[in-house]
């Protein structure tokens, strides 16, 4: 039993941890990743069942992978008893949606709003656990605000105050905003299909050939691996708008490398920082912060992708010329470094690999069209993937037959892979989300928000121009200890008003 366990969670992931909650995640981001699928094709639940269904499933996930790799007792069943909790917190919202929305929209009963609480605190938990403290600090001090607002003096900060029942139910539920408000809507229908797409592309090999064709264009220079490092972030970027997942992926090869042949290791660390950030800004799949433009102020996704070409190409450009003057600056010579030609060299020719890689093309191809074309982002998503995962079998079975059983094992290991990678990548976006609606919801309802973009164009005396300036200083003040979605999110509240007036 113990033996096909192993065999079984080994489709989903080779991480070391507790197979047997492996497997249960797997099977579980497998049904995650079904409900949105079909969700987002049909439209079959109201919206509030499908949000909570993103949220908590999503911080039920994140619990079951932190017990999977837990490697305490203790730890591994308190993070399995909190899963458990946010499914209870699931089913419970999801069989009371009706009543929640009708008979008790305004008037919660007390489990409604214990219920609440609590799915609050474990959201919470979950986004300290995926992104750290900072963000979930701030969404605190925003609902510490939201009560004892009537104890500040009289002016910007002041506003009469929220009782704490009220103040919770406008976290989530009975009111559906906050933790399920329209950010969480945003998450489920269109950020999660990209981590969907991104998945899939890792699972079937994107980042190797990736890799290789970076060495082919910028390997066999001066600067060598860090010319590697800025290229094939740049080109994860295209498919996967995470800093962190772009660092993972292509980091652990260019940083040794970078420190090898001469660079200092500070500087190689930077170079792939900055190049994987900046995943965030290159279409077609770009960061949280571009899907939140599109939640917040209504602009197609598509349009978002064209407007972003040009300054994705600029800040690449720079970043290109910058190491290989820093090269030049060190004297480091790196174009005929062998390891390198072992590590990503490759015998076929570049048309070769690319027609061997012609679904990687094909599905980000499909994607661009009809984000072009359509405002359908989320859908258009799935469809890509499904090309892609379709078109990759077919190569497989086309070039690589082994026998029936082999190739079906195979097909059900990709699925499997991308179905755990996606759902894990899909939770922890959802999470930070949700808190980020807390935090939204909290700085509308209070009227800070507008108060403050008032401030502002006071402070800025009617110039826009100065205004522009302000609101820049006020986001680079904000970046220097926020993540990019936090730190839009602050300024479009308290400048996007005062700038629309002007």
């Amino acid at each position: 039993m113990r033996g096909l366990i192993n065999r079984l969670s080994a489709q989903f992931t080779e991480e070391r941890g507790t197979p047997w909650l492996f497997l249960l995640l797997g099977l579980c981001g497998l049904a995650y990743v079904l409900v949105h699928i079909i969700q987002i094709q049909r439209y079959i639940l109201p919206a509030g069942q499908f949000k909570i269904i993103h949220v908590a499933g999503a911080a039920a996930l994140i619990f079951l992978y932190a017990a999977a790799k837990a490697e305490s007792m203790l730890t591994r069943w308190l993070h399995l008893a909190l899963a458990i909790v946010a499914a209870g917190i699931l089913w419970y919202v999801f069989h009371e949606h009706t009543l929640l929305t009708t008979r008790r929209s305004f008037l919660p009963n007390t489990t409604d709003t214990i219920v609440a609480a609590v799915f609050l605190l474990i959201c919470l938990y979950a986004s300290i656990r995926e992104w750290g403290w900072v963000v979930a600090a701030i969404a605190v001090i925003g609902l510490l605000y939201g009560y004892f607002g009537y104890l500040m003096p009289e002016g910007l900060l002041y506003h009469g105050g929220i009782t704490l029942k009220r103040l919770i139910g406008y976290t989530s539920i009975p009111f559906f905003s906050g933790l399920l408000g329209g950010l969480a809507e945003l998450s489920a229908g269109t950020i999660f299909p990209f981590m969907l797409l991104a998945a899939g592309l890792r699972a079937t090999g994107c980042v190797d050939f990736i890799m290789a064709l970076a060495y082919r264009v910028g390997g066999q220079t001066r600067a060598g691996p860090a010319q590697i490092a800025v290229i094939s972030s740049g080109m994860m970027g295209m498919v996967s708008g995470s800093s962190v997942a772009n660092v993972a992926s292509t980091g652990a090869l260019t940083i040794p490398l970078m420190k090898r042949v001469g660079f200092r290791p500070e500087f190689a660390g930077a170079v792939e920082a900055v190049a994987s950030s900046g995943g965030q800004i290159t279409p077609p799949v770009m960061g949280l912060a571009a899907f939140l433009i599109v939640g917040l102020t209504g602009i197609p996704y598509g349009e978002i992708v064209v407007a972003a070409v040009f300054p994705a190409l600029i800040y690449y450009l720079y970043l290109m010329v910058a190491v290989h003057l820093r090269a030049v600056k060190s004297d480091v010579d790196a174009s005929a470094d062998e390891t390198m030609r072992k590590e990503f060299g490759r015998t076929e020719s570049v048309w070769r690999a690319c027609l061997y890689n012609a679904h990687f093309f094909i599905a980000v191809a499909y994607l661009v069209w009809v984000l072009l074309e359509t405002n359908l982002a989320g859908r258009a998503s799935i469809h890509a993937t499904a090309i892609l995962l379709g078109l990759y079998i077919l190569r497989e079975i086309a070039f690589s037959w082994r026998g029936l059983k082999t190739i079906a094992s195979n097909i059900a290991g990709l699925i499997a892979r991308t179905t755990y990678m996606g759902a894990l990548s899909g939770a922890q976006i959802a999470v930070i989300v949700a808190v980020i609606g807390v935090l939204v919801e909290i700085l509308t309802v209070t009227g800070f928000a507008q108060k403050l973009s008032f401030f502002m164009l006071e402070l800025a005396g009617g110039n826009l121009w100065l205004l522009l300036v302000v609101a820049a200083i006020a986001c680079l003040a904000f970046g220097l200890g926020l993540p990019t979605s936090a730190s839009y999110i602050l300024v479009a509240l308290m400048g996007a008003p005062a700038l629309v007036k002007l």
